[in-house]
């Protein structure tokens, strides 16, 4: 099953599983991000590629339509926490501490998220695994996780422009 899935920063955090619904709300994204951008803001989108054994994929925005990969389209982090070593489903906040965190679905079958925290999303703290729903006898993993942190999120292009093209 391929992987269709992201969220914008730093005004949208939207999950793209259905192909056909990312498509829908492109348009709305665009012309919303188009009122509410500064000249020296960019979107960012947080994406895994095929099954996600590939890591965290971003791509940059001046418009909300059209995109560019960076860094040629390589992993920025590859994922090494949990058995299957996914990164599925990447969600990417900035903090009030100013970093960049990152959870995301690490396995088909355990009951868990991965973490990571960047200052520059470059280079990366430890990646751990975080246990979620081990009370829940049933519960069989942790799908699409999320975060939330009170403000509007900001990345400007100055940022975006020290990051691998």
């Amino acid at each position: 099953m391929p992987c269709n899935a992201g969220y914008f920063l730093p005004l949208f955090m939207l999950n793209f599983c259905l192909p056909g619904i990312g498509a829908l709300l492109l348009p709305s994204l665009a012309c919303l991000a188009q009122k509410l951008l500064k000249k020296h803001e960019a979107l960012l989108f947080a994406y895994c590629k095929g099954n996600g054994q590939d890591g965290l994929h971003l791509a940059t925005s001046p418009d909300g339509l059209q995109w560019t990969a960076l860094y040629q389209d390589k992993s920025f982090l590859m994922p090494t926490v949990s058995k299957d070593k996914l990164m599925r489903y990447p969600y990417l906040i900035r903090g009030h501490d100013g970093r960049f965190h990152l959870v995301w679905t690490t396995s088909w079958h355990q009951r868990g998220i991965g973490y990571a925290a960047s200052k520059d999303l470059i280079h990366w703290g430890k990646q751990q695994a975080i246990s979620v729903m081990t009370q829940e006898a049933t519960a069989k993993n942790c799908w699409a996780p999320g975060m939330r942190y009170g403000t509007v999120l900001h990345t400007t292009k100055q940022e975006l422009a020290q990051l691998p093209q």
